[in-house]
């Protein structure tokens, strides 16, 4: 909750804000730090959602480079091409069937 507080940043949150924080804490929903960790799922739906997961991040890799790129460009005073940012890589059908295949290959089912 201190994270919550001006002194953290000049955060500014509202006391509505801050006592919905506080409820989320007090129902444990932090608890686990993603869903695999709270179920128990068969090993071909655990592999699809960490499948998901995956793309998730490989996505949110590929947001922060191009906003670096981004960056870089308008420091230098470049206008930045869009062919220049990388686009998702990972994506379709048969890339999630290869992953889920190789996840269970590996862990079973």
């Amino acid at each position: 909750m201190d994270y919550l507080e001006p002194s953290h940043y000049d955060v500014h949150v509202s006391q509505a804000e801050k006592e919905r924080v506080a409820c989320w804490i007090d129902l444990c929903v932090p608890f686990c730090g993603s869903y695999t960790e709270a179920n128990e799922w068969e090993p071909h739906v655990r592999a699809t959602y960490l499948y998901f997961e995956a793309k998730r991040a490989r996505l949110a890799e590929i947001e922060i480079d191009n906003l670096r790129r981004m960056w870089a460009a308008q420091t230098r005073g470049e206008p930045g091409a869009a062919d220049d940012a990388p686009v998702f890589d990972q994506g379709g059908p048969e890339y999630r069937r290869r992953f889920e295949q190789s996840w269970l290959e590996l862990h079973g089912d």
